[in-house]
């Protein structure tokens, strides 16, 4: 992701769904897979990144209820 996205996870995993629908139809040209493939690995990335900062968020909760 070369510029910042302000894209939801959900939106995220929705591109990730169709871009794997059309890797398994097999119809794409190589020069269309290399693009689809490197967009599935930026969003990708940024979903991982988006549930380790929920993650982290959750725990920082608990940890603040627990103290309490």
């Amino acid at each position: 992701m070369a510029k910042k996205e302000n894209l939801s996870y959900q939106a995220a995993m929705t591109e990730l769904e169709s871009i794997m629908k059309l890797l398994e139809a097999g119809q794409l040209d190589v020069d269309d897979m290399v693009k689809q493939v490197q967009r599935a690995s930026e969003l990708i990335s940024f979903c991982q990144q988006k549930l380790s900062k929920t993650e982290e968020a959750i725990a920082a909760i608990f940890k603040e209820d627990n103290e309490a």
